[in-house]
């Protein structure tokens, strides 16, 4: 079964503060990019991390399916199942998987996959290293050989963090939903990215589908914690011959919603087209590097 991006969309709204509204906003124009009817999307994936006021309960998924209208009762046989999928930039990663598992099994024909983050204050600041964003991905059960095809996750067996963030309830006390510290280590994107590289180089060596393909002609689509990441990945795998594309410059680093953004600029600008071969690469603390083989 073919597990194909049907439509994307990317919500950098400045006069929205919220994610909720960001993953919404998204995923409203990305369905109707589509041209679908929204009752058939049968399942809705949120991948998003930073969330309005630490929001733990309810799903956010349900709060955007709410918002968009989306088979909010069984009714004619129609439902859509939602929930909420939190791994970083690794994310989209691990939803395209659960609908590909889902599509390979089931009857289901479109899956939406939306994201969004925003400073848990609903405010910019200096201290947040993340873009107010969101974004949908809507992912169409085509019964093709097109699509993902092939996925890897890995996790350093380490003790390196790198990045994290915490709500310490003893520091922030009653204001604890409108705070959130950030530790990052100076060395941390240069651990990633070779972190990143070993992976990539692993992926190629351990699937024989992908080394039966020529590298030169493969895009690479990339996370984008800092500006030039995905030239990084390749020089740590001892690659030379893909390209990447990067939006750090344009866009900064959007987190959860930085692959489908990657790959939503790429689909505008060119630099993927129809029948590509992409190689998909999230990376963030853990550290967690996701690998997706997509053909567009």
């Amino acid at each position: 079964m073919g597990t194909v991006i049907r439509s994307t969309f990317v919500s950098m709204d400045k006069n929205i503060h919220s994610s909720i509204e960001h993953a919404t906003c998204a995923a409203r124009e990305c369905i109707s990019g589509a041209g679908i009817d929204k009752d058939d999307i049968q399942l809705i994936i949120n991948t998003g991390v930073y969330r309005d006021h630490n929001i733990v309960e309810p799903a956010i998924a349900a709060l955007i399916q709410q918002r968009l209208g989306i088979n909010p009762e069984f009714k004619n046989g129609k439902k859509t199942f939602g929930f909420d999928l939190i791994n970083g930039s690794c994310g989209f990663l691990n939803a395209a998987q659960i609908v590909k598992s889902m599509f390979d099994n089931g009857d289901i024909r479109y899956a939406l996959v939306v994201s969004g983050d925003v400073h848990p204050s609903k405010q910019e600041t200096e201290e947040f290293p993340f873009t107010h964003s969101g974004s949908a991905v809507l992912f169409e059960n085509t019964g093709d050989e097109k699509g993902f095809q092939d996925f890897m996750f890995r996790t350093t067996q380490d003790i390196y963090e790198g990045f994290k963030s915490v709500v310490d309830v003893r520091i922030y006390g009653s204001q604890g939903r409108g705070n959130i510290a950030f530790d990052i280590d100076k060395d941390y994107p240069d651990h990633l990215a070779a972190f990143t590289g070993e992976s990539l180089q692993r992926f190629y060596d351990e699937n024989s589908r992908l080394r039966e393909i020529d590298r030169a002609a493969v895009k690479l689509v990339t996370s984008q914690p800092v500006k030039g990441f995905g030239e990084k990945i390749l020089a740590g795998a001892g690659i030379d011959s893909i390209s990447a594309i990067c939006v750090h410059d344009k866009y900064g680093d959007s987190h959860s919603s930085s692959l489908p953004l990657a790959y939503h600029e790429g689909r505008e600008n060119g630099f993927i087209g129809d029948d590509n071969r992409i190689m998909f690469v999230g990376a963030g603390a853990g550290l967690t590097v996701g690998l997706g083989y997509y053909i567009s």
